[in-house]
């Protein structure tokens, strides 16, 4: 009650935006955030003295409180913050000190919170279904690498926590939210680890097989636009729904289909993989024109092939681009279709010896 009274106070005060607001601190954040850091280390105490003396039930429940407050200070004030550091200073500015004590104490609850622990009903919290969203802003967004690479780490070692409920429902939860394909690709292959844990001998649970399985496996193995998704923005995701697939068809037998994969098998033909043929013929007739219209181009003599061109790829605009660097970028997106239709005919070759009578 009490970290939570403080910090919904400290939550209303206005954030500095600037290095003179925050040394001038007329709303006293900085001060309070600094107080808080103090304020809090008797809590983290107390977990630890708890481990030391096995009263596992009041360190778990004094755990997931102080998880709580540290995913509800990364939302606010830690996400509204300017965290640069100052060029020449000895110590980092308030504001930074406090972010760093709390992406550390949260990594450090996580580390020593036990594998397959959190409940599914924690995910009910507000800001234990934020949280994950914020690191994937930062492993997106954020210019600085050792941060992405940080935010992946703890993206991770957060999804490793929950029990498989929490798993299944988180992993559909973050697929439905996120539009990164990168992301999207990357929760795909955690939902290959745990189907690959769950058809291991004594390792079997509901979540990640059978009848619980399949919306999952649906929700993946699809083109979020149909025929018109754009295959290049898109590549990691289908590339991960594609070798899931495959290792689906090879891995979990046609006569255990402890996955449902068999099952479901024709409705996947029908709602992904028919669709991801009729988008690679309209990708590569699209991009086979263009490359057909450069060369027509050059041949036409050099007045008409010099300049500069703009081509939209995988979403973006790439402008001031010479002819030659847009006919390397078309040739290079064939090379992902090549790619993507390689992986397709194996998996229609695994069907149809598997299916034949």
């Amino acid at each position: 009650m009490s970290l939570s009274t403080v910090l919904n106070q400290i939550s209303q005060l206005p954030v500095p935006y600037t290095k003179e607001q925050e040394e001038d601190d007329v709303y006293g954040l900085c001060q309070c955030c600094a107080a808080l850091i103090e304020f809090v280390k008797p809590f983290v105490d107390e977990v630890d003295r708890g481990r030391e003396s096995k009263a596992i039930v009041a360190e778990n429940e004094q755990r997931i409180e102080l998880l709580k407050f540290c995913m509800k200070s990364l939302g606010n004030p830690v996400l509204q913050s300017q965290l640069d550091k100052v060029p020449d200073s000895a110590e980092d500015p308030p504001l930074r000190h406090f972010a760093t004590e709390i992406l550390e104490l949260y990594e450090k609850s996580l580390q020593r919170t036990e594998d397959n622990s959190l409940p599914m009903q924690l995910l009910e919290v507000k800001c234990f279904l934020r949280v994950p969203q914020d690191l994937v802003t930062v492993m997106t967004l954020c210019p600085i690498q050792h941060l992405r690479t940080e935010a992946l780490a703890v993206f991770q070692l957060y999804m490793d926590k929950f029990d498989t409920e929490g798993k299944h429902k988180l992993f559909g939860c973050l697929l439905k939210i996120n539009q990164h394909a990168g992301v999207q690709g990357y929760i795909i292959k955690n939902i290959k680890n745990q189907i690959d844990f769950s058809l291991k001998p004594g390792n079997s649970n509901v979540w990640f097989s059978g009848p619980q399985l399949l919306p999952l496996l649906h929700l993946v193995l699809s083109l979020p636009e149909g025929p018109e998704t754009d295959l290049l923005q898109n590549f990691d995701r289908i590339m991960g729904s594609l070798n899931l697939l495959r290792y689906l068809l090879i891995r979990d037998k046609e006569w255990d289909n402890h996955t449902g994969i068999w099952t479901e098998l024709y409705k996947i033909e029908e709602n992904f993989l028919k669709l991801l043929h009729t988008g690679l013929k309209m990708s590569k007739a699209h991009y086979e024109a263009e490359i057909k219209n450069m060369e027509e181009n050059r041949r036409r003599g050099p007045k008409e092939s010099k300049g500069v061109c703009t081509l939209t790829v995988g979403g973006e605009k790439l402008s001031n681009m010479t002819p030659e660097m847009h006919l390397q970028v078309l040739q290079s997106a064939m090379f992902t279709f090549d790619l993507i239709e390689s992986v397709l005919a194996r998996i229609e070759e695994i069907i149809e010896v598997k299916v034949k009578p």
